[in-house]
């Protein structure tokens, strides 16, 4: 088998989860390759709000400032407002960065090139194989064919990572759909807040204010399937509760998969590392319970991802050993995280201010554990 260059590391995905592993392993020394699938800088749906002081840090120490260019306007909230039906708006207090995503990675992949990171975008990976002197990836560039050798493998591929087929085909990982829409127009909304809302039938949606657009973040619930129906249902309450007045039907619709924010994406013990290869962010479902936040825990378990390969090739030892222990503590801190069964229900059927007050409570335990 033909292989194009070596490296000690490849990383595969550029989301904050890679560039944060690829940057860490770089400054070590080590050859590191980041691969990124899509043509940079790439859309990503995601809120985009830089909520705990875990995630502010670790960029600030890890990347720098975020430039104003990567800011959005706002280019800061103050919080979140959580809104329900005849009930008073409650709002947690949280000054966070705003960002377009988009702009966000861009930004942190170029640091880590900076820092010698290799970086290849428009690099599908198409297979690994994993044997006992690393991995050899079978990657499609510019239509060609490339295979590219490494020693240690670090999967922030996402929700439906090839990493973690490959390494625990067994892993069956729960998911759920997050849809997007983007308008413009006006709103009786504080731009300088996200709003969340809940239906009373447990529906709910957000919406956000960028650049003088409005976007409608909707997470249809398991089984519903007239989705259109939903949004529909969100845009006439805003319509008639808050002055929505957009100028057309929507500008652009997306969406993406994410880890089940509601119960653990993996009903065994979650997949974090074999021998030499290491899964972070969401590919190995580390992502907060109900906020749905990934950014924070993505740069985290990515740098514990890069620290075990430092360590391992120092020492000579797989890197599991290293990683395992470190991304566990996060996974337990994160099962604690989960309410109890049936507890936002019941808390619906008390009254919505029961509903808002519970979500509200665990937006703030999450914005301090992690």
């Amino acid at each position: 088998m033909k292989t194009g260059k070596d490296f000690d590391v490849a990383v595969v995905g550029g989301g904050p989860g890679g560039s944060a592993a690829a940057k860490r392993c770089a400054e070590a020394g080590l050859r590191t390759l980041l691969l990124e699938k899509f043509k940079l800088p790439r859309n990503k749906v995601c809120t985009g709000m830089i909520m705990s002081e875990m995630s502010q840090r670790l960029v600030r120490e890890e990347f720098g400032d975020i430039p104003e260019k990567v800011l959005t306007t706002p280019p800061y909230l103050g919080g979140i407002k959580f809104h329900g039906p005849k009930t008073t708006p409650l709002t947690f207090l949280c000054k966070m960065p705003f960002v377009w995503r988009k702009e966000f990675d861009y930004w942190m992949n170029q640091v880590a090139q900076k820092v010698g990171v290799e970086l290849w975008n428009s690099a599908k990976v198409k297979g690994i194989l994993q044997n006992e002197k690393g991995h050899v990836l079978k990657i499609e560039k510019e239509g060609q064919t490339k295979f590219v050798k490494a020693k240690f493998l670090i999967g922030a591929d996402g929700t439906f990572s090839l990493t973690r087929k490959t390494l625990f085909p067994q892993a069956q990982m729960k998911y759920q759909l997050c849809l997007r829409q983007c308008y413009r127009g006006s709103m009786d909304l504080e731009p300088a807040y996200v709003h969340y809302f809940y239906f009373p039938d447990l529906t709910a949606f957000e919406v956000n204010s960028k650049d003088n657009l409005f976007l409608l973040e909707f997470t249809p619930k398991s089984g519903q399937r007239e989705i259109s129906g939903l949004i529909g249902k969100a845009e006439q309450w805003l319509k008639n509760d808050y002055g929505f007045s957009p100028l057309s039907k929507f500008l652009w619709r997306d969406g993406c998969f994410e880890p089940s924010m509601g119960r653990k994406p993996f009903s065994g013990a979650f997949p974090l590392a074999k021998k030499n290869a290491i899964l972070v962010g969401d590919a190995a479902g580390l992502t907060k319970p109900i906020t749905g936040e990934g950014i924070g825990t993505a740069l985290r378990s990515g740098l514990m991802g890069g620290e075990a390969v430092i360590q391992s090739a120092k020492r000579g030892e797989e890197a599991e050993k290293f990683y395992i222990p470190m991304a566990q503590g996060m996974v337990n801190t994160l099962g604690h995280m989960y309410p109890p069964h049936g507890k936002i229900k019941e808390e619906a059927r008390k009254g919505m201010e029961y509903l808002m007050a519970t979500i509200m409570e665990i937006f703030s335990q999450a914005n301090t554990i992690l």
